[in-house]
């Protein structure tokens, strides 16, 4: 399938849903990952690209 970048540079609390979508689109078969900061707490669930 695609290969999805999502992005975002807020708080925790703001993360849950783009991580919401991005599960979705990896039970849908896409390669989700994050482009956000390190503390983020998405590393566990998604393959990072750290922001900075």
């Amino acid at each position: 399938m695609n290969r999805i970048v999502l992005t975002t540079m807020v708080s925790l609390g703001d993360l849950h849903p783009p991580i919401a979508v991005g599960l979705g689109l990896r039970d849908r078969g896409h390669d989700a990952l994050f482009a956000t900061h390190k503390k983020s707490g998405c590393k566990e669930l998604f393959q990072l690209i750290d922001l900075g």
